[in-house]
């Protein structure tokens, strides 16, 4: 990716959250002073991240602000809940509704059902790439505190990632008739999936839609994105 094509998307990213977040253009970018080595990836995390903002504000209709933080960049790596870093709150009609984070392990569905101490087991807790949670969680949200769990591809597709996601998506919760989700319209108002969480999976590779029927019958959303 050439550093043209960087800036360019750096600076989209920072139009959006302006737009739709209240963030200041200098603050955005120092939410992406992100290391060379993992530019690629994370850019285009942010990308989606700034995305799901603008849906949730202009769709969803909340309010939604970036939090105070001693840490100016978004997390670069998977951990639990750590108010010293970077995430968003978001409102409707004064209350406040969900936080939207990065980087976030989750205790899976599989240690709920076994029980065991969450760090005992490296299969207890997950990593999602973005997460709108409910508010107030401290350091692992369960499957049940997540509304959206997002992950992010910036690579050709193939099969074998396909396979991963929908393995993925039993941990976070079981197939099923459509259960209504806590959203009017976007990403959707009902989901095949209990508890009904949202799954989405972006990927900058079109080829991604050719899954799409089969991964929404087990309630996993698929959505191409570029990075241009």
């Amino acid at each position: 990716m050439s550093a043209t094509t960087i800036s360019s998307i750096k600076a989209r990213i920072r139009t959006t959250l302006r737009a739709n977040a209240i963030v200041a253009p200098k603050r955005a970018s120092a939410l992406m002073a992100f290391k060379p080595a993992s530019i690629h990836g994370k850019l285009y995390e942010v990308l989606v991240l700034s995305e799901i903002i603008e849906k949730l504000n202009t769709v969803e209709g909340y309010s939604i602000r970036l939090l105070k933080s001693s840490k100016l960049v978004l997390k670069q790596k998977g951990g639990w809940l750590n108010s010293k870093y970077p995430h968003f709150e978001l409102s409707k009609l004064g209350k406040v509704k969900a936080e939207l984070w990065n980087d976030v392990y989750f205790a899976t569905l599989s240690n709920h059902k076994t029980g065991t101490v969450i760090e005992s087991v490296p299969g207890n807790y997950h990593e999602l790439d973005i997460a709108l949670i409910k508010p107030g969680i401290f350091k692992y949200p369960k499957h049940t505190d997540i509304y959206i769990g997002v992950e992010c591809k910036n690579t050709n597709i193939e099969k074998n990632i396909i396979r991963e996601v929908l393995g993925f998506r039993r941990e976070l919760s079981y197939v099923g008739p459509y259960q209504p989700t806590i959203f009017l319209k976007w990403p959707t108002n009902q989901v095949k999936a209990n508890p009904s969480s949202i799954h989405l999976f972006y990927c900058t590779d079109k080829a991604l839609m050719s899954y799409k029927a089969n991964c929404d019958e087990f309630g996993t959303m698929l959505e191409f994105m570029n990075m241009h």
